[in-house]
């Protein structure tokens, strides 16, 4: 499937990522695949999906975590026009069928279809808002971004390599894993501008490699842990 420029803008700001390395040139849906198959999700405070439908129709919160480990990392060859996913799947199925339909849609209409968006007003987009005083997005353009479980974290920090340490405490030195404190895209401050902070963790996907940049699938963390205290996002205090 081939993106024009203007399908590849409205993707990005429906929520994917252009990347490009070298002569690599990809394009990260993110949670704009959950809007390109008509996926709607609401969660819990922990992340955990509390219901969910699919085109309109309930589906089970199994299903909908299924289709979501499977479309958030998907990406698109820009230069090739390939989509890949983590596994062949009926989520990719899905995908792929519905970005066909787009991709003609766009051909009938002659421009870019506009996709449903849900329009949640928080402090990373407000009306009339500079860049400089729209701290999420500085934030963002700080550290970056990621998504666990159809839910995007904006990092506070810069990711950093440890040992891995499980649900019981039990550490291990030796197994390499990396670790960044985050937000909610989504959060809303309370009256004194806090918002939850969150522990990403990412399990390298390629462990060997020489660059950190190739060592996980950083638009995909692998877990996100709640309980960390709160952020500040004006002057990034955390209490």
């Amino acid at each position: 499937m081939k993106l024009t420029e203007t399908t590849i803008q409205n993707l990005i700001a429906k929520g994917a990522s252009r990347w490009t390395k070298g002569d690599r040139n990809r394009l990260y849906l993110n949670g704009a695949a959950k809007k390109i198959v008509g996926l709607e999700t609401e969660h819990y405070n922990s992340g955990n999906i509390r219901s969910a439908t699919l085109k309109g129709e309930k589906i089970s919160n199994s299903r909908a975590t299924q289709i979501l480990d499977n479309i958030f990392s998907a990406y698109i060859d820009l230069t090739t026009g390939n989509l890949y996913g983590r596994a062949r799947s009926n989520s990719m199925d899905l995908l792929r069928a519905a970005l066909d339909d787009l991709i003609e849609k766009e051909k009938a209409q002659g421009g870019t279809p506009e996709l449903d968006s849900a329009g949640a007003a928080n402090p990373r987009q407000k009306e009339g808002e500079t860049m400089e005083n729209n701290y999420y997005k500085k934030l963002e353009s700080k550290n970056g971004n990621t998504y666990h479980d159809g839910i995007e974290y904006i990092l506070t920090q810069m990711p950093y390599a440890d040992g891995y340490r499980d649900g019981a405490g039990n550490f291990y030195p030796n197994q390499l894993t990396y670790y960044a404190l985050a937000i909610r895209a989504d959060a809303v401050p309370d009256s004194d501008g806090y918002v939850p902070l969150y522990q990403l963790m990412w399990i390298p996907t390629n462990p060997e490699a020489e660059d950190d940049a190739d060592a996980c699938d950083w638009l995909s963390a692998d877990s996100a842990r709640d309980g960390m205290g709160d952020y500040h996002v004006i002057s990034g205090n955390i209490v």
